[in-house]
């Protein structure tokens, strides 16, 4: 699935992609593309699609889909979990599925996603790369997060990935973890 393949084509369920989101700055998610999307209300959201195609460049592409394969599955089987807990300071799915690249051959045309609440920066953006900290803003963000891992813990999902590129900050100092 090359970057842009994706553009202009909608999701079972009404998501327009109508942005390639640049990877470069990103930590992880090596297999996967990310968009964003709209819905016909206008709602504005972020797709990240499994890209298998970058796998058959891998060292060993068997190994490398059987990776984005068990990924996929894991956060999306994890995502729908949390949505029925109703966590608030977790990053939640709105949808996830497949979509159909016309451009591509069968296996290669059945592109695998979720789509994500959009935020608006990550912790690198809004804190680590700004010189001018607003401290109490950090603070809270800081709150957030250890709230986020509490409602995890709680539902019995110990988060193994804490890092700057999954905590994502909201407008009015909102802050949740991303699985």
């Amino acid at each position: 699935m090359p970057s842009n393949t994706l553009l202009n084509l909608t999701t079972p369920c009404g998501w327009e992609i109508f942005e390639k989101i640049s990877t470069k700055q990103h930590s992880g998610g090596n297999f996967c593309a990310r968009y964003k999307v709209r819905n016909a209300s206008g709602e504005v959201a972020f797709l990240k699609a499994m890209d298998f195609t970058r796998a058959f460049g891998s060292h060993d592409p068997m190994v490398a889909i059987n990776n984005i394969t068990s990924e996929y599955l894991f956060e999306r089987e994890i995502l729908y979990y949390c949505k029925e807990m109703n966590l608030s300071k977790v990053v939640i799915p709105k949808e996830a599925g497949q979509i159909t690249n016309p451009l591509h051959s069968t296996p290669l045309n059945n592109v695998y996603y979720i789509i994500f609440e959009l935020a608006d920066s990550d912790m690198r953006q809004s804190f680590i790369d700004n010189l001018n900290i607003n401290w109490y803003a950090f603070f809270k963000a800081m709150q957030h997060i250890c709230m986020g891992l509490e409602q995890l813990h709680f539902a019995g999902i110990a988060h193994q990935d804490i890092k700057p590129s999954n905590i994502l900050h909201f407008k009015k100092w909102k802050v949740k973890s991303l699985i």
